[in-house]
């Protein structure tokens, strides 16, 4: 009964992600453009605040507070994992990756419970679902490495151009025109952005979002600072530059010198997983008796995967 309900669950799933992901690949700029028209109009017609003299009884206005608050960590996760979809640049929507997560991890318990139980099949599921999560996360720091290495070069081209007496713009068309993706393609939708109208600040702002790269947040600050308060706009290109060169210095030395303890720590994950396979060529009924023990099965994951974040956390830091 258990293993047809979740095959009833999987099929489900699975039905419903590739329908939506069908529907949205072609009404993707659609769905864009209605999500930023809603922020926007949420922008010009906020709801009452927390602390607002409305509320007459107080228990009733901090349960309100405690609603609104547990509201926008929600929308702060969201926003959060729909910018870094944009930054990997993939075709679907946050319900997109939900659904997919879910119908792997339905997959993957109703596999692994009907092959070795349910707690090999909870632990399966467990980690089939976060798998799709941490692909979105790897394409979208893949691609921050490589606009962030292309930082230099395109502050340099700018500082070049304002300094031969063109404007910002002709700076970012420049950009545009030179680069390689994916620096071209941002600053050429920031310059659309600008000939369709909007303004410079909130242009900046929305290519500083979505790189989410702290160099390319300080350079919106220089930019808008200069278009306040004037300055030398050259020069100040020139100082990112060479710090984002510096930076990347030290990130490549630092690379260097915990190659080994990541080398390790690479070598402790896949070791297990390399004996089982020569187990199971040379002496398969003695490997197999592995399985009848699914809790020490589950208690071996928890431990590497501690493991795993533990030496992470180590050889991993902000440069």
């Amino acid at each position: 009964m258990t293993l047809t309900v979740l095959i009833f669950l999987t099929v489900t799933l699975s039905v419903g992600a590739v329908a939506l992901v069908v529907r949205d690949y072609w009404t993707a700029d659609e769905e864009q453009l209605r999500r930023r028209l809603s922020e926007e109009f949420a922008k010009e017609n906020p709801g009452a605040p927390a602390g607002s003299a409305l509320f007459k009884n107080l228990e009733r206005a901090t349960d309100m507070t405690a609603r609104v608050d547990a509201m926008s960590r929600r929308e702060r996760l969201s926003t959060r994992w729909r910018d870094l979809l944009e930054q990997a640049q993939l075709p679907f929507a946050l319900a997109h990756v939900a659904f997919l997560s879910a119908g792997l991890a339905a997959v993957a318990v109703a596999a692994l419970t009907w092959w070795r139980g349910p707690l090999l099949g909870i632990a399966g599921g467990f980690v089939a679902g976060i798998v799709p999560w941490w692909l979105v996360q790897v394409r979208a720091r893949a691609r921050r490495d490589k606009y962030l290495r292309q930082l230099p070069t395109v502050f340099d081209l700018m500082s070049r151009v304002v300094r031969a007496g063109q404007s910002v713009q002709q700076a970012f068309q420049a950009v545009a025109d030179s680069c390689d993706q994916p620096v071209a393609g941002e600053f050429a939708r920031s310059q659309n952005q600008l000939n369709l109208g909007l303004s410079p600040e909130v242009a900046y702002q929305e290519l500083a979002r979505r790189s989410g790269i702290l160099e390319m947040r300080l350079f919106v600050l220089a930019m808008l600072i200069q278009r306040q308060l004037g300055g030398n706009l050259a020069e100040v290109l020139d100082r990112l530059a060479n710090m984002i060169r510096t930076r990347l210095r030290i990130q490549s030395q630092v690379k260097t010198h915990t190659a080994e303890g990541r080398l390790q720590g690479w070598t402790l994950v896949v070791l297990p997983f390399v004996l089982f396979g020569v187990l199971m060529v040379l002496n398969r009924p003695y490997a197999e008796t592995l399985f009848q023990h699914p809790r020490l099965l589950v208690a071996s994951f928890v431990s590497m995967t501690i493991g795993i974040l533990w030496i992470r956390r180590i050889v991993n830091f902000e440069y």
